[in-house]
This record gives C-alpha cells, structure tokens and sequence, in this order.
C-alpha cells in the first residue's frame, strides 16, 4: 500500500501544497523542484477520486496562493537583476544647471589628493 492510498489524495495534495508554500517561502527551489512530480501524480490522483466540492475548492485556493507568490518572486528576482545590473554599470555623469540656465555635465573622475606644499 503506498502513501498515496493510506491517505485521501486530496488531502495529500493539500499538505504538498502547504509543504511547496514553505518552500517558496523560504526561497527552497530545489524543493520546489523535488516535489513537483509528486505533484503531478496527486493531481492525477485527485482527478481519479471522488473528492467533494469543498476539496476541490481548497486545492484551487491553495494552489493559486502558491501560484501568486511564485510570480511575485520571480518579479522579485527580475528585479534584484535588475538592480545589481545598473549598480556594475559605470556612473553616468552628474548633470546640473549653470547660473544662465545652461546644462552642464560633470564627469566622473576619480578621487585624487593634491598636497600643497
């Protein structure tokens, strides 16, 4: 008897899915990705079975809860790219307005120390 009979499979999807909750979470993608077989065979399971409405509406719910956050980080890590890729890039020059109304840029130097002597 495997465990996928011992125990309803739409209560077993529904503790996968609060288990890949966890692990989106904690930003566990490789769990994420051990669990997605699992997955697939419950959901074929559940399709099999003769869960109750309420069951099915649960898996729904949960299901789209980990399918919000999983976009929210992805849009997450976009931006993280995002912002490491313009912190690497070279500084733009600085621009500013002279007395007359004129832009002006000034250029990045580097720091030097002049010593007077």
């Amino acid at each position: 008897m495997s465990l996928f009979e011992m125990v309803p499979p739409s209560k077993a999807l529904s503790d996968l899915l609060e288990k890949e909750h966890s692990a989106i979470l904690k930003s566990q993608f490789a769990t994420l990705a051990s669990l997605s077989a699992s997955k697939i065979a419950l959901m074929k399971s559940v399709a099999r079975s003769n869960a109750t409405q309420s069951d099915l509406e649960r898996l729904k719910t949960l299901s789209e809860r980990n399918s919000k956050l999983l976009a929210a980080s992805a849009e997450g890590l976009k931006s993280a790219r995002k912002s490491l890729s313009r912190l690497r890039a070279p500084n733009p020059a600085f621009q500013t307005y002279d007395p007359s109304g004129t832009r002006l840029n000034i250029d990045n130097k580097p720091l030097t120390i002049k010593k007077k002597m």
